[in-house]
């Protein structure tokens, strides 16, 4: 159960969540660490954008345990498992076509997306019809896309959204 007490300042998020994507980082490079007697499955660190495994999303049972070891919730380790996949995408796509970082991008938008659903549930409810519960998603996306690529400190890799 997360109970917030207020809303942090935007500069605090962005700045917890970078650290909580090195703390990932670190965690998932350095396995013989003491963080690393929690272990990720190899199917969520894949480091290949062509694998199917790549664009899985973290479920709340593989996300809890990491978080109560790194003492966070399990939104914030599905934040930085998110900015780990976007990382990889970005260097990945860098010679790629048109046609290949459109298709990866639209999988990576899906997986962040299938997350957000269950995050903004009660915000997504409000709406009666589909058009506008995806648009309110797609907002609710581009503004994680946005924060995804100032903690990253790089451009959106391609022009498609």
């Amino acid at each position: 159960m997360e109970v917030n007490v207020e809303d942090p300042a935007p500069s605090f998020t962005s700045l917890r969540d970078k650290v909580d994507y090195e703390n990932l980082m670190y965690f998932i490079n350095n396995p013989k660490n003491e963080i690393g007697r929690i272990r990720l499955p190899q199917k969520y660190i894949d480091s290949n954008p062509d694998a199917k495994s790549f664009f899985l999303v973290l479920p709340d049972a593989e996300a809890v345990p990491v978080g109560v070891h790194a003492k966070i919730l399990p939104r914030q380790v599905q934040i930085a498992y998110e900015l780990y996949k976007l990382n990889i995408l970005s260097d990945w796509l860098v010679e790629k076509s048109e046609d290949e970082k459109a298709e990866k991008l639209k999988n990576f938008r899906l997986m962040v997306k299938r997350r957000l659903v269950k995050v903004c549930k009660e915000d997504l409810g409000a709406f009666d019809d589909k058009a506008s519960k995806q648009a309110k998603l797609q907002e609710f996306y581009l503004q994680v896309q946005s924060h995804y690529c100032e903690i990253l400190g790089q451009s959106w890799p391609a022009s498609v959204p």
